[in-house]
């Protein structure tokens, strides 16, 4: 099957008969299989009506391994970031909001900026361009679910990371137990969170479906990890019954102030748009992260790169978009897809404007941010690509379940191909594109379609199949086995120790890790030596096809690598 993806809307031959990656046309092909074949969906059917009709009832949000669940059914949810203090204009809240929609996104994530609200110790504005019970209805009239990000501490470039200026004359360290600060901090959330608590899905009263504490709090000491608690008390106190989620990396995941759901921030393109067609290598680690959390927690990330503030001095905002443009949203957005991402929000999709004393002193009143809705509301072609994989997302719901499968390599060594399956249905999603992916070069390869998905090993490296010789290490359950399949590992550093299984096939596949310490093994098939593989790489890849032996008559030998 040899097939070029242009957009989502189309499948077309290659003039070679070949898949052809290009980083200008998107050098990540998708290529979705079931039963039935199911091919990329052409649109989505959106319905506002219908998520009224919802909000008359109770709803139930839960979560698991795979996705967020909500009233029982998987929700892939695709987010983006819109702050209401940066357009203080209630009239014009729902035009971004029907603009969203309209991208295909399910979901608006918000900061809560406290100083906004708080001009004084003890005063609290909500009122007008204050107005949140405003802002949520009107998410939740254009049908999109939102999480709410309250606090206390927002970043987001605001002055102080959103702490009122009155706080500055407190005694006591922000973001600690200090009993000042943490008064003033609980105060906050008990006027933000009534507000949200009156919006949440769960209460069939609008459609908050989850809310962040605090933000790239990073402190795991007992104080920070007791503050972090202290927060998420006082949200439950106050009603809050939707999952709480963390912008954290992997802080707090267990134990005295984790959160329900672990999330993830990352910006892989930076702020430095001076040379805005140079690329930063496509994080390819999140599977390994995902296998690092607890069984129950899906894989979030709460910030992902949309765009990219502009600082004094900086290269403008045209390079902004250059930077984080279509083709980096067709590479990047994707291969997070292809890493098991069901929770993904884009910061920004609508930036807005710094007003007044707003912003921290190192950006200016624009805050466009190289967002697919710039400042003046209208749309970019970033918006463009990123209605197709938002339509894409929520038109395959076998998105929201997928498990890592194994592929055979492309024939051309600068490709690779990854692959995901649904343990339900089989659907199968493969993932062509560039192994380097700076590189903007042409390709040509052929690929195997392997129709009947497998998961797991036939063997995993405890199997008592497994014949180890020699002084081999089994661990398990450790920090840096934690994108293994299992959990486990085993290696030796002694030359001459072997591992070998007695099979009867046409193929093999032997599958490990690379990683800086990694060495050279040798493999030999019936005792013919076929293969000396390279296991070391600068920085650590798991589930990697170290090597493959297909193609051959039928044997009922050994394999010893």
């Amino acid at each position: 099957m040899y097939v070029t993806r242009m957009d989502y809307s189309r499948l077309s031959l290659s003039p070679c008969g070949y898949p052809c990656a290009r980083r200008a046309s998107g050098p990540l092909q998708i290529l979705q299989q079931t039963i039935r074949f199911l091919v990329a969906a052409v649109g989505l059917a959106i319905s506002n009506h219908s998520m009224a009709q919802e909000l008359k009832r109770t709803h139930t949000v839960t979560y698991d391994h795979y996705s967020l669940i909500i009233d029982g059914t998987r929700k892939f949810i695709y987010s983006g970031e819109f702050h209401p203090f940066r357009l203080p204009s209630p009239d014009l809240w729902s035009d971004i909001f029907q603009k969203m929609k309209a991208a295909g996104f399910n979901t608006v994530c918000c900061y809560f900026d406290w100083d906004y609200h708080s001009p004084a110790p003890g005063v609290y504005d909500f009122e007008g361009i204050r107005n949140m019970d405003a802002f949520l209805d009107a998410a939740a009239d254009a049908g999109l679910y939102v999480i709410a990000r309250p606090g206390p501490y927002i970043n987001a470039e605001t002055d102080s990371g959103g702490f009122p200026g009155w706080l500055t004359t407190i005694k006591g360290l922000a973001r600690s137990t200090a009993s000042d600060y943490l008064a003033d901090a609980l105060e906050w959330l008990g006027k933000i969170d009534p507000i949200i608590a009156r919006h949440q899905l769960t209460n069939g009263t609008g459609t908050v479906i989850a809310c962040q504490v605090e933000n790239e709090f990073y402190n795991n000491s007992t104080d920070g990890e007791t503050y972090m608690q202290d927060l998420e008390d006082k949200m439950v106190a106050d009603g809050i019954t939707v999952p709480l989620t963390g912008n954290h990396n992997a802080t707090f995941v267990t134990g005295l102030g984790a959160t329900d759901i672990v999330g993830f921030d990352n910006y892989p393109q930076g702020f430095n748009a001076s040379n805005p067609t140079a690329w930063s290598a496509v994080p390819n680690y999140y599977e390994g992260i995902h296998e690092s959390l607890p069984s129950d927690k899906p894989l979030y990330l709460s910030e992902f790169q949309g765009g990219s503030f502009d600082p004094w001095g900086g290269a403008g905002t045209a390079n902004l978009y250059t930077l984080t443009g279509p083709d980096f949203e067709n590479v990047f957005y994707k291969s997070l897809i292809a890493q098991g991402v069901t929770m993904l929000n884009l910061y920004m999709t609508y930036g807005g404007t710094n007003w007044g004393w707003l912003p921290e002193p190192g950006v200016y009143t624009s805050y466009d941010y190289g967002a697919a809705i710039n400042e003046q509301r209208q749309l970019t072609g970033k918006y463009t690509e990123q209605k197709l994989i938002a339509s894409f997302t929520q038109a395959v719901s076998q998105l929201a379940k997928t498990e890592a499968i194994t592929t055979d390599p492309p024939t051309d060594p600068a490709l690779m191909l990854e692959g995901r399956a649904n343990p339900d249905d089989k659907t199968v999603l493969l993932m062509l594109r560039h192994s380097d992916g700076t590189s903007a070069t042409t390709e040509q390869t052929h690929i195997a379609v392997n129709l009947s998905p497998s998961f797991g090993y036939t063997y995993d490296d405890t199997a008592s199949a497994l014949l180890y010789v020699g002084n081999w290490s089994h661990v398990a359950n450790q920090s840096y086995t934690g994108g293994d399949y299992d959990n486990t590992e085993s290696f030796s550093d002694t030359a001459g120790d072997s591992v070998s299984i007695s099979f009867t096939g046409t193929a093999i596949r032997w599958i490990g890790s690379t990683t800086s310490n990694h060495g050279i093994a040798t493999v030999y098939l019936d005792g013919n030596l076929v293969a000396t593989v390279d296991t070391y790489s600068a920085s650590e890849i798991f589930q990697v096809v170290l090597s493959l032996l297909s193609g051959h008559e039928e044997f009922n030998d050994g394999l010893c690598p």
